[in-house]
Parts: structure tokens; C-alpha cells; sequence
């Protein structure tokens, strides 16, 4: 039994000798990487959840951001919609506490009001970011102290209405969901 354990334990070592030797790459390059490039072990591609502009108001001043655009597109809260890898603008959120403004109809769970203002960055990768602290940090050194990342739950979920309004309206921008391990783009 001694024997053929080592016997195996002898044959791994020559095949990933022999690995070495044909492809001249070190262990974990040869781990990591086929004869083409293409990734065989490892972490899949990430992705991050989005936003989109649904509407604003030139009146009241508020606009409507949420998981389905108007163009048909649709969120994915729970693996992400969109590649970690694309720079798309963060949405970025500060709370004020606001009251709801007169004029804004009444809306449905999905669609509340958030007692805040919202803003857009200029276009940045999701994978820039580590952790939603640095892209908070990154975001209160863009707009300043009390900005963040937009929360998926910022409205209770799915959209919310904000005083503001985002660069480009036919663009998605990440934003941050905190009750789901897939999703973001980034670690808590």
C-alpha cells in the first residue's frame, strides 16, 4: 500500500515537472493560465449591481434612479448585472434627512423617497475598489464629507427618488448592495 502512494505521489511530481519544463512557466503561472492565456483556475469575472436614471424633474429637482432603465435593462441585485471591469460612474448618495417634497406623487414601496441628494462620478471600473470603503472614501474626496456609494436599499429597494441628478442619463452606475454576498464589485 506504502508503495503505491508513493508511487502516485512520484508520478504528480513528474507531471507537473514535465508542465514546467514544456511551457516554462512557474507553479502558480501554470496554475493560473492555459497555452493561450485564458484563465483555468481561479476567481471568475466579477460583476457589480447598477442603477439607472428613470426620470428627473426640472421643477421639484428630483430625480429617479433605479434597477430597470428606461431602455429595458435590467439589474441583477443578486450576481451583478455588469462586468467589474467596465468603468461605468459610481452613484453616489448624501443623506439629508430631507422631508418629501409636495410635489412628488406618492409612489409604491419601490419607489421611495430618500431624504437626500444624489450625484454621479466620472466614468471608474468597479474593480478599482478593494472595499466599499475605498469607494466611499473615494467618493467623499469627489463630492465631500457625508457622500457614499449608493445603497441598492437607499429607497427600501429596487429604485429611489433623490434631490439631483447624474452625468450621462442613458448610462449605468454602480451602486452598492449590502444584504448580498454576490452582486458588488467590491469586499464589505
Amino acid at each position: 500500500m506504502k508503495t503505491g502512494i508513493i508511487l502516485i505521489q512520484a508520478a504528480l511530481v513528474m507531471s507537473i515537472l514535465a508542465l514546467l519544463f514544456f511551457t516554462g512557466k512557474s507553479v502558480p503561472d501554470a496554475q493560473a493560465a492555459d497555452t493561450k492565456g485564458k484563465p483555468i483556475l481561479g476567481d471568475p469575472p466579477k460583476n457589480g449591481l447598477t442603477f439607472m436614471l428613470n426620470g428627473s424633474s426640472s421643477v421639484s429637482g428630483v430625480s429617479q434612479v433605479g434597477c430597470n432603465g428606461p431602455d429595458g435593462s435590467q439589474c441583477n441585485p443578486y450576481e451583478g448585472d455588469s462586468s467589474c471591469d467596465v468603468a461605468r460612474p459610481l452613484l453616489y448618495f448624501l443623506d439629508l434627512n430631507a422631508p418629501i417634497p409636495a410635489s412628488l406623487p406618492v409612489g409604491t414601496d419601490k419607489n421611495k423617497w430618500s431624504g437626500g441628494v444624489m450625484a454621479s462620478t466620472p466614468d471608474v471600473a468597479g474593480s478599482t475598489f478593494d472595499t466599499i470603503t475605498n469607494a466611499d472614501h473615494y467618493c467623499a474626496k469627489e463630492f465631500g464629507e457625508g457622500w457614499k456609494v449608493a445603497r441598492f436599499d437607499q429607497g427600501k429597494g429596487w429604485n429611489f427618488r433623490a434631490y439631483g441628478n447624474v452625468g450621462d442619463p442613458k448610462t449605468r452606475m454602480w451602486v452598492e448592495i449590502t444584504d448580498r454576498h454576490g452582486g458588488t464589485c467590491w469586499k464589505r
